[in-house]
C-alpha cells in the first residue's frame, strides 16, 4: 500500500495537514453526537417529526387498546397533547380506536 506523502511543507514537530483534518472530522462527529443527544427524545426520534408522531400515536393506541400497558411509560405531556390533537385526523390509530369505542359504549 502506498504511503501518504504530504505535498504541503510542515514544520518539524507539527502534524501534517491530513492528520489535522482527521482530528477536525472526529471533533465534528463528537459535536454532532452531542447535539443529537439533546435534540432527540428518549426513544431516539426527532420530536414533532412525522416518524415521532406516528410512533407515539401507535404507543397510545397500544396502551388504550390494552395490548401494552407500559407503552406510554416514557411519554411526556408534550407527547400526550400532540397525539390528542393528531387523534382528530383519520390517519391516527388512537383516534380510530377512540371512535370505535364511542359506538360500543352504552349510554348512561
Amino acid at each position: 500500500m502506498a504511503e501518504r506523502v504530504s505535498t504541503a511543507a510542515h514544520r518539524v514537530g507539527e502534524p501534517p495537514a491530513w492528520a489535522l483534518a482527521t482530528t477536525e472530522m472526529a471533533n465534528l462527529h463528537q459535536r454532532r453526537r452531542k447535539l443529537e443527544a439533546v435534540l432527540l427524545d428518549p426513544v431516539g426520534l426527532v420530536p414533532f417529526s412525522r416518524k415521532w408522531l406516528e410512533y407515539w400515536d401507535r404507543q397510545f393506541y397500544l396502551y388504550m387498546s390494552g395490548q401494552d400497558l407500559n407503552a406510554i411509560r416514557q411519554a411526556s405531556v408534550d407527547e400526550f397533547r400532540t397525539v390528542w390533537k393528531y387523534a382528530e385526523t383519520p390517519a391516527s390509530l388512537a383516534g380510530r380506536y377512540l371512535d370505535s369505542q364511542k359506538d360500543e359504549r352504552p349510554l348512561a
